[in-house]
Parts: C-alpha cells; sequence; structure tokens
C-alpha cells in the first residue's frame, strides 16, 4: 500500500497516543517519588487531527520541561495520560469518563468548542480542573469555576477580526458564510456580526453551509459574488477553508476572505492554490514570525524538539502554555488537590508563549491576538491587536 508522508505522519501519531501514559512515567528518574497525572483530550484522528497532534506536542514538551527542571511539588514528576477524542462530542465524554477513573488531578482540554460543550459541565459538577487550551466558545467557562480556558473567547476574537477589517482592511460592506450547525463557527460569525454593528461595516450577504464536513460551496459563493460585498467572513476549519478559498476565486470573487483561528494550518492545505490566498487573513493567538522574545523562545525550543514537522502554530503553543499553567497553579497551590489547584488557577499570573495575563471572573484570559496574512502560500505576521 502506497502511503505519503503526511498519512504516515498521522499514523505514527496515532501509535504514538496510545503509549502516552508511559512514555510520560518518570517515575524510575524520580525513584520512588509518586508522579502527578494530567490528563489530555485531544483529536488523534478524524479530520482535524492535525489540531490535535499540535497541541499534544506542546504538552509533552513543557512536561519534559517541567521534569527536567525538577517537576512539582519538590520534586514529583508530571505525568501525562492521552485520549483521543476524535473530533467527536461523544467520543469526548467517553474520553473524559475513562480519565475520571485515572487518578488525573487536572485535564488539558479538549481541542474543540464542540467538544468542549460536551464536557465542561460534567467537569464542573465533578470539580474537576478543565483547561481547554483552544476551545473558543463562550459558553464553555460561564459559571462554571473549574473551567478555564488558555485561548480567547469568540466574541472576543469576532469583534477584533471585524475592528481589523474596517480599521487595516478598510472594509465597509461584507458577506458571511459559515455553519450554522457547528457552535465554533456559529458563535464566531454572531460575535463577528456584532462587531460588526459596533464599527459601522454593512454585512450584505449571509451564506450557511450545513455542515463543517461540507465540501462544495459553489452556490453559497455565487450569491455572494453578485453581491456588493468588499470581502468575505469564513470561520471554518483549515480543512474547509482549503476548500473554500480556491473555489471563491474560482467564482471570481477577488476581494479579501478573512477567518479566525480555525484556519491554523491552512499552509498544508493549500498546495498549488498559492495565489487563491493572496488577500486572505486571520485571527490567531500567536504568530511565529512575531519579534516578541516569549514568542521567538518558544519556537527555538518547539523547533528544536520536533523539526518541521508542520505542527508549529497556534495551537502548540496554546498545549504548551497550559501544560505550564497546570504546573504553575500545582506549585502556588503546594498541593496536588484538585480544588486548591482550581483555587491558585483563578489567581494565577502567567506569561508564556501566547501572551502575559490573568483569568477573568469565567475563567478566560485577557491576551492580544495577532493578525496573520497569507503571502504566496506564506502565513506572516501583520499585526498584534490588543
Amino acid at each position: 500500500m502506497k502511503m505519503n508522508m503526511k498519512s504516515f505522519k498521522t499514523m505514527l501519531f496515532s501509535c504514538l497516543v496510545a503509549f502516552s501514559a508511559f512514555v510520560f512515567n518518570s517515575n524510575i528518574a524520580y525513584g520512588a517519588a509518586e508522579p502527578v497525572i494530567i490528563g489530555s483530550i485531544a483529536p488523534a484522528t478524524g479530520n482535524i487531527s492535525m489540531f490535535g497532534q499540535s497541541v499534544v506536542n506542546g504538552v509533552r514538551l513543557a512536561i519534559e520541561e517541567i521534569n527536567a527542571s525538577g517537576g512539582v511539588l519538590g520534586g514529583r514528576p508530571l505525568e501525562l495520560v492521552f485520549m483521543d477524542d476524535r473530533g467527536d462530542p461523544t467520543e469526548g465524554v467517553n474520553a473524559y469518563n475513562r480519565l475520571m477513573g485515572s487518578g488525573v488531578k487536572a485535564i488539558i482540554g479538549p481541542v474543540t468548542s464542540s467538544v468542549g460543550a460536551g464536557i465542561a459541565e460534567r467537569s464542573n459538577t465533578d470539580n474537576m480542573l478543565m483547561l481547554t487550551p483552544t476551545g473558543t466558545a463562550d459558553s464553555l467557562t460561564v459559571g462554571r469555576p473549574s473551567v478555564f480556558r488558555t485561548c480567547y473567547t469568540d466574541s472576543y476574537q469576532g469583534r477584533i477580526i471585524a475592528r481589523f477589517a474596517f480599521s487595516t482592511l478598510g472594509v465597509k460592506k461584507i458577506a458571511a458564510i459559515y455553519c450554522g450547525a457547528d457552535e465554533y463557527s456559529l458563535g464566531l460569525y454572531e460575535s463577528f456580526k456584532e462587531g460588526c454593528e459596533e464599527v459601522g461595516i454593512e454585512v450584505i450577504a449571509t451564506e450557511i453551509s450545513a455542515s463543517m464536513d461540507d465540501v462544495d460551496f459553489s452556490a453559497q459563493l455565487s450569491n455572494i459574488t453578485v453581491s456588493d460585498a468588499e470581502a468575505i467572513f469564513a470561520p471554518y476549519y483549515y480543512n474547509t477553508i482549503g476548500l473554500l478559498v480556491p473555489q471563491a476565486r474560482e467564482a471570481a470573487f477577488e476581494g479579501a476572505i478573512i477567518g479566525a483561528d480555525g484556519w491554523d494550518g491552512i499552509e498544508d492545505r493549500i498546495g498549488d492554490n498559492a495565489a487563491a490566498f493572496n488577500n486572505t487573513y486571520y485571527t490567531n493567538f500567536y504568530a511565529i514570525d512575531d519579534p516578541a522574545e516569549r514568542v521567538q523562545n518558544f519556537v527555538k525550543v518547539y523547533s528544536n524538539k520536533y523539526g518541521n514537522d508542520g505542527t508549529l502554530n497556534g495551537f502548540s503553543a496554546l498545549g504548551y502554555d497550559s501544560a505550564h499553567m497546570i504546573a504553575q497553579a500545582i506549585n502556588e497551590a503546594n498541593s496536588d488537590d484538585t480544588s486548591k489547584i482550581i483555587e491558585a488557577m483563578q489567581k494565577l499570573n502567567f506569561s508564556g508563549a501566547t501572551g502575559v495575563f490573568t483569568f477573568d471572573e469565567n475563567g478566560n484570559p485577557q491576551k492580544g491576538a495577532a493578525i496573520i496574512e497569507m503571502k504566496d502560500g506564506v502565513a506572516k505576521w501583520s499585526t498584534t491587536i490588543e
């Protein structure tokens, strides 16, 4: 059977995650020190497995650093137990239930808002610390003291995008295409629309797809093309955007196409369509070419560990910061009791690859957003909006 390098990497990653608990069991190095067990839920398989691979790579790198520096609580190693949710909410709940029986003190994940929606309330009821690196839906953390996020929220991100479109691109009229059945896509559209009202952009065309798995957007794009829209807002994940943008150009739409953090990783989906992605932009949690020292330090250590495997992106940085946050909270709590770690998280002052921040009353970080521009198939940092 012929297998390309990307398929091989995906297969290898799926095999490796099955052995995560073994790989990160550092009891030998730490003698008799009892490990503090941390769980992680992410998609190792499925359409958005690259997001899962990136997050878990970041978590693994951070845990290696933490353990090499003496662990937590005066010499105890962190041990990772990983569960694959396949990007599916039902599998996510199953993964959470299995982790709850494994002695975990905190959970890093899930990666997507749709999977997080099925886990967040269970986590809060169980008083289990849940830190989603990348779940942006506002509802995940509201009224749930044990649930936090490392990324910013959809409502914040949508307004940032609207402000950028108006102030930097000069857009006055815009179209939007989104998936009405997906919490992430719908939430971003709603917050973006509110942001447009605030800055004075008119949303003159709105098109809806039925599923995040749709591959043909010709009907929606035809309607947008005949409108007076100067730009398109498309809040989808990278796998869908890899199809949608070339179709928009084929439909003769020449204006800017704008997205959000779900675009991260789009470089691997461009193929021979680099020119189609010129004049496209998206928000992200950081940019690898941002000259900030905290960013470049992460880029260096991550690249030294994983090389150029295509996973150095905002998701890996958020996974990395998430593990470091959990370790800091454990040390500041001076305990591996989950209730005390949650209390420490609520008071945490953190500095990492994706920003310097504290949490608000809903467990959301206050941080800036990077604007990424695609140029000839390469993602380039444009600016950071605080």
